[in-house]
């Protein structure tokens, strides 16, 4: 029953001068009721002590976080296949690797390119990655020249490596053993 009160002392303040009725029914249950019934006595409830809500402080706009001052990239080399070297892979399968001091600054939005010219040293494949490793496949037998560099988000070249070359060889029908009879 005190809940009742409680409640209609909560609702008092928000409905302004609401009256509250308090009567007890043939089964002796007391009955708070807004609509005054048969031998319902008017309750009188003090107005509720109310506090303003302390001022919200301004919103601030939310700060990107922030990142540590980047030193520019010390060394960049292609380290596999190694420079001035031959390949032999009758497939024609090349993994291409490149080692990058510090590591490669993705979050700042940098990423791997990596340049590969052919025999008449014209651009073959330009591959873009974020990882330092770089999967060729079925490549055709000749000479290869590598070039890596990290780019920023717009494009730019921030480091580059010096050119590497190798030689790929594959087994050749011509000149394969079985052939020569």
């Amino acid at each position: 029953m005190y809940w009742l009160i409680l409640c209609a002392m909560v609702m008092a303040p928000m409905g302004g001068a609401a009256e509250v009725y308090k009567s007890v029914d043939p089964h002796g249950n007391v009955i708070y009721s807004d609509k005054p019934g048969r031998g319902a006595k008017e309750i009188k409830i003090p107005n509720a002590q109310t506090y303003p809500a302390p001022p919200m402080p301004p919103a601030s706009p939310p700060t990107a976080p922030e990142q540590p001052p980047f030193t520019a990239y010390k060394k960049i080399e292609i380290t596999s296949p190694a420079n001035d070297k031959d390949v032999r892979e009758n497939a024609g399968n090349v993994t291409v690797t490149v080692r990058l001091t510090p590591d490669l600054q993705v979050e700042r939005g940098h990423k791997l390119v990596l340049f590969v010219n052919g025999n008449d040293g014209a651009q073959v494949f330009k591959e873009e990655s974020l990882s330092p490793q770089f999967q060729f496949t079925n490549l055709d037998r000749g000479t290869y020249t590598l070039r890596a560099a990290v780019v920023d988000s717009k494009g730019k070249e921030i480091a580059t490596s010096k050119p590497s070359m190798f030689y790929l060889k594959r087994v050749s029908i011509l000149t394969s053993p079985l052939r020569r009879k």
